[in-house]
């Protein structure tokens, strides 16, 4: 009998097979991200820190994780559809590839051109490393500068389309528990990806990263490499 897939699962095997894809139409592809894994003692510092952010890498997509109350000021709205949640699961990526159940080669091929994006904001109860809904994926915490945090959220909101009464305007829900998605402002493309997304989101908070030329994840975990984990 053949075995059914999550949705994670799924959308893991499908983003696999847009990086094959683009592997072939770009020149030179990545090397490994070996991305440092925190201590324990580091973890729990991430937890506590105001200003702590942290990459989710879930091999070739990499999406961003903050704390509820670190984007209250620019997104208010947000917590009334995560009201329970500890932490935030944010990505961002092409329309409809992200939304596919079962994105095949056609999706994947559509989303190498400009084309609409989304949001996809997923809330955990745990901490991320024990969450079900990360499981398999590597964490990296860091700390923002002073204000690094403020000028993050500012820039995650600006990719937030807004309705009437700055109310989010939500597409539908994710695949996984407790996830939704909502328009979002900005153009995927090749060499757009949600990797550049994350790249550019960690440089406006403060963080020696550079998003230009980055399309792959590894590209952005290597970046994260000599950057002291988060102690808070």
């Amino acid at each position: 009998m053949a075995r059914t897939l999550s949705g994670r699962q799924r959308g893991r095997r499908a983003r696999a097979g847009i990086a094959a894809v683009v592997s072939l139409l770009l020149v030179t592809p990545s090397a490994g991200s070996g991305a440092l894994t925190p201590s324990p003692q580091a973890r729990r510092s991430a937890a506590s820190a105001s200003a702590a952010v942290a990459v989710a890498d879930e091999g070739w997509h990499t999406g961003l994780i903050v704390r509820p109350q670190s984007l209250a000021r620019v997104l208010p709205k947000l917590r009334h559809w995560f009201p329970h949640a500890r932490y935030l699961l944010i990505g961002w990526g092409n329309r409809r590839f992200y939304m596919a159940p079962n994105p095949g080669l056609g999706a994947a091929l559509a989303a190498l051109a400009p084309s609409r994006s989304i949001l996809l904001v997923q809330g955990l109860r745990h901490f991320p490393d024990r969450s079900p809904a990360l499981y398999g994926a590597r964490i990296r915490w860091l700390c923002l500068p002073r204000r690094g945090m403020h000028r993050l959220a500012e820039d995650l909101s600006g990719y937030f389309i807004r309705g009437p009464a700055e109310d989010l305007v939500p597409v539908g829900p994710g695949a996984s528990t407790n996830s939704e998605f909502f328009a979002s402002t900005g153009t995927y493309d090749v060499l757009h990806t949600c990797n550049t997304w994350v790249a550019a989101a960690l440089r406006a908070g403060g963080l020696p990263v550079h998003a230009r030329g980055v399309v792959f994840a590894p590209q952005v975990m290597d970046q994260l490499r000599t950057l002291p984990p988060c102690s808070g």
